[in-house]
Order: C-alpha cells, then structure tokens, then sequence
C-alpha cells in the first residue's frame, strides 16, 4: 500500500497539515488480514512548541466502511437513472403536487412542444398545460398519490405549444417526507390513439358495406327467385293443361325442368346464407346439446330404418344456437343425403380437449375419398350429380365457415367404403357443465 498512488497523496496532506498546522483529514483503503476492505477516516491534529515545531500529532480514526458502501450504491443508483433519464424512451419530469415542473427530459419536452429554454425560464408548469377538463382527475391521483406513495397510471391531454392537444397516459410517485416532489413519467400516446380512430372508421366503414351487402344480398335472391318461382309454376300448368297429352319424353323434360329451378332455388338460398356467416351478430344462448340434437332430429325426419345414437352426456354449454344448429344439421343431413344404404348408422359424440369441446359426427356410408377431404369443403364442390335438388355443395362449405369463425376447427376422416367422421371442435367459452 505504502508505494501507491493514495499513500503518496495521504502523506502529503499530512506534510501540508503539519506545515500549515491546520487539522489533518483523510479517507483511506486498508487490507484486514483475512483478507476484506475496509474503508477509514483518520483525523488528527499537530501539538507544536514554542518555535512552532511539531511535537506529535493526536487523532483518532474512524470506520467508515459503511458509509461508502451506501455512497456507492446511491451513485449508482443516480447513474442508473440518470440514464433512463436521458435515454428519452419515455418522458419524465420532477416536479411537485402544485404544478410546478423543476426539470425534464428531452422527451417530455418534444411531447409538449417546448425547449429547454422555455424550461430554464421557469415557463413550464403542468398544471397550465392541463385542459380543465382534466384538472379535478388530477386533483383526485395527486389525492391518491399522498395517501399511497403513488398514484394509478392514467390518461389526460396536455396542451402544446402550437394549440394542439396531445394524449397521454402518466403515472408518478412522491418523494420526500412531505410527499410534494413528484417524479413522473408520461408516454405519448398519439400514435395508439390514431390507429384506435383508424381502427374505428374501419369498423364503421365494414357495418356500413355488410348492411349493404345484406341489402343486395336480399334483393338479389328475391329478384332471382321470383322468375324460377315463376318457370316453376308455369311448367306444372302447362303439364296439367295437357294431362294425358304429352309424350313421356316431354314428361321427363318437365320434371327435369322443375328439379333443375328447384335446384338453383336451393342455390341461391345457400349463397345467401353462406354470405351471412361471419356478418351477422347472433346473441349467445345457454344450450343443452342432448336436447338440440334431439330438435335438429325432429326437423330432419331420418328414415326409420335409420340408427342415430347421441352420446347420454352432451355438454351444457353458452355460444350461438343458430349458428352450432346449422353445423350439426348440415353434417347430419349430409350423412344421411349421401349413404346408399337403408340400415345407416350415424353416431355423434362429444369430448373435451383442453380448452375446446370436440364433437363428432360418423355414418357408415360409402365414405370419400383422402384426395377429396379438402374438396367437399370447398364452395360448389360436390362429389354426386348436380342434377339433384340436395347437392349445391354448399352445405359442408357453410359448415366450415361457421366453424372456424367461431374460432374452432373442422376435419374430416375417411376412406372409401369406410364411412365417414367429421370432428369440429368449439371453444368452451363460458360452459356450464363439463363432460
């Protein structure tokens, strides 16, 4: 220790307290024989004689090990803020509970639109650059902040140099015995606040072209379906005009004129309703499966050779009825349009997986396909004849839609010869009961 830097300049001061006699003061390192630092405070002062002499010195020294370690540590602590401070991530101010604002950094002072120099000449209180409107809610976080150190986050406007209003979300806490000095930070917030304006015009501009969609939605389908209607009509009077007159060639022609407007009838009520899913709001409901299947069955009508087994337990469970009714009524109905046998079976089950209830609809028809899977799903995609009234190949494509707009998912399993299962899954949302 005696050869470094530190020593020489002690022993200095020393040379310099005797010469002058005046007090001798320094602070100074040693190393303790296990090893550890400490940091001392020696104090002393020179007895001289007569002619001023230095007979010896009386002192005293004092550890101060503590203290420079609490020194140290709020030096860092000041560096680190300090930092932050002039890093600009985020405005900050010092300032009190009274409006005054002592000292700030370059981001606040770019979200309100004024200098440093407007700042130094004391120009600055926030108060003032607070629309009325916004003072009694600071009034009452300044309230809060006294009782709890710190106030909730929230959002106001300051006013800025040129007039405009720029909106905020700040928070802040006090310092100080009397809890009046404040050190806040305030995050500009006028970049979300657009994209939520944007966000809102958007919205409005896509309720306004969905009520106009619905609107020529409807009027195409009544105006479209008026005249098939009509051609519908007219072939079944001129039949019955001549009953017994025309060939059976002429017959057949008729009907098939009649099953092919029945079809495009069928079509277009299916593009209607495709074009409706997604768009339309349909209020939530609590349903209880069983009980829903057991009405989408009764409408349906199967054929009574027919086996249909539900699962005993279904779950009870808050989502849209309309929309989970056509799901379940498409792909029973599909089970039963397209199997070839008289003795069909179709099993619908239900299980929980994670945050979602799965429910699955099986047949032993003719099954499909693994190359035509994706298919079916597709709009106008059809594996039968179009000649026939039931195949728009819509149904499954509506069933999907729906499916995966109530933010579930839907996938087929078969092989030809096999049968059919189609499993979709629903988020449980708010159930009642589990499985």
């Amino acid at each position: 220790m005696r050869s470094s830097r530190r020593y020489r300049s002690r022993q200095q001061a020393l040379a310099q307290a005797i010469t002058t006699q005046t007090d001798f003061q320094a602070e100074y390192r040693v190393i303790y024989p296990d090893g550890t630092i400490r940091w001392l405070l020696g104090k002393g002062r020179g007895l001289y004689d007569e002619a001023g002499n230095p007979i010896r010195m009386l002192g005293i020294v004092l550890d101060i090990s503590d203290r420079k370690i609490a020194e140290e540590a709020l030096q860092t602590s000041q560096a680190r803020l300090m930092s932050f401070f002039e890093a600009n991530i985020v405005g900050i101010l010092y300032g009190d509970i009274y409006g005054r604002i002592k000292e700030a950094n370059d981001e606040f002072l770019r979200i309100i639109g004024y200098t440093r120099d407007d700042l130094n000449a004391d120009k600055l209180r926030w108060d003032e650059l607070t629309p009325e409107e916004y003072l009694p809610l600071d009034e009452e976080r300044v309230a809060e902040a006294i009782v709890r150190g710190a106030c909730t986050p929230y959002e106001k406007e300051y006013i800025r140099s040129d007039g405009t209003r720029v909106p905020v979300l700040i928070g802040y806490g006090l310092v100080g015995e009397a809890r009046e000095e404040s050190v806040a930070f305030i995050l500009d917030l006028s970049e979300q606040k657009q994209a939520e304006q944007d966000r809102e015009q958007l919205l409005t501009l896509l309720t306004l072209r969905n009520q106009e969609l619905d609107r020529f939605t409807y009027v195409v389908s009544h105006d479209l379906k008026a005249p098939l209607r009509a051609i519908a009509n007219l072939s079944q009077w001129i039949e019955d005009d001549l009953e017994g007159q025309l060939p059976e060639d002429n017959q057949r022609n008729m009907e098939l004129l009649r099953s092919r407007v029945y079809r495009m009838e069928a079509l277009i009520s299916g593009l209607l309703e495709y074009s409706r899913v997604g768009r339309t709001e349909v209020a939530s409901e609590t349903i209880n499966i069983n009980e829903l299947l057991e009405e989408i069955l009764d409408s349906l009508d199967p054929p009574a050779t027919y086996t249909i087994e539900v699962q005993a337990t279904m779950p009870t469970l808050t989502t849209k009825k309309l929309l989970l009714s056509q799901v379940f009524s498409n792909l029973i109905s599909n089970a039963i349009k397209h199997s070839a046998r008289e003795d069909g079976r179709i099993e619908i089950t239900a299980i929980t997986k994670g945050k979602y209830y799965e429910f699955s609809v099986s047949d032993n028809g003719g099954g499909i396909a693994p190359e035509n899977h994706e298919k079916i799903f597709g709009i106008f995609q059809t594996l039968k004849g179009r000649d026939q009234k039931e195949n728009t190949g819509i149904g499954l494509s509506i069933v999907k839609k729906i499916v995966e707009a109530e933010g579930g998912e839907i996938v087929l399993e078969s092989e030809l010869g096999q049968g059919a299962t189609f499993r979709f899954t629903c988020p449980k949302g708010m159930m009642n009961d589990e499985l």
